[in-house]
């Protein structure tokens, strides 16, 4: 885990195309990188949310077809109850966030780094 994130570190510069100098006012690259990774950390938790649906659905598909196995039926029970409280707990704080940071007024507006003289 240390050597990711050292990995990370060292190409941030790479990362955020070390910003342009010189223009007042202008989006810079690093408005763009901070707007692109939460973009990204939007997909994720989309699909974060989807993947456990799919496993409420996989553990209902196995709940169905272990018919004559109580065994496997109480394993499968118990995928579909924790599926369905991970949904649920992932839906609230997406929707709890969203909610709060919508009432309280923070907007997204874009991080200007300091122009050099």
């Amino acid at each position: 885990m240390k050597k990711i994130i050292a990995l990370g570190v060292s190409f941030m510069p790479f990362i955020v195309s070390a910003q342009t100098l010189g223009v007042t006012g202008a989006g810079t690259s690093l408005d763009t990188s901070i707007t692109w990774l939460k973009a990204a950390m939007n997909m994720g938790i989309s699909l974060m949310i989807g993947a456990a649906v799919l496993y409420v659905v996989y553990s209902a598909f196995g709940f169905v077809m272990a018919a004559g196995d109580e065994e496997a039926r109480a394993e499968k029970r118990s995928g579909i109850i924790y599926g369905v409280i991970g949904v649920a707990v992932m839906v609230s704080v997406y929707g709890l966030v969203n909610f709060l940071t919508g009432s309280i007024g923070v907007t997204a507006t874009p991080i200007t780094a300091p122009v050099a003289f």
